[in-house]
């Protein structure tokens, strides 16, 4: 694994925490580029490939929530953290 999938995991969590802040449509503007930047790009193991599967998806069904429904409910935001935290754990 390199530095640069750990600074993206980081940065992942860290846009997440500061977009719950925000309104919907801001959040949903913050949070949009890191459905490109998340996305596996293989080369990893099965374990670290599958979790940043489901940070990727986690994030994209909060996005789409935002965008399509103007909001997003807590456990949205709370499974996209998650998701995006055990992925980052891994990463350490």
């Amino acid at each position: 694994m390199t530095d640069s999938e750990r600074l993206k995991a980081q940065e992942a969590s860290r846009l997440l925490r500061e977009a719950r802040l925000l309104p919907a449509t801001q959040a949903a503007t913050v949070l949009r580029p890191l459905i490109a930047m998340m996305q596996v790009g293989g080369g990893h193991s099965v374990e670290i490939e599958a979790l940043q599967a489901n940070a990727w998806l986690a994030v994209c069904t909060l996005v789409e929530s935002l965008e399509k429904h103007g909001g997003a409910t807590d456990d949205r935001w709370e499974r996209a953290i998650s998701n995006v935290e055990r992925w980052e754990n891994v990463l350490i």
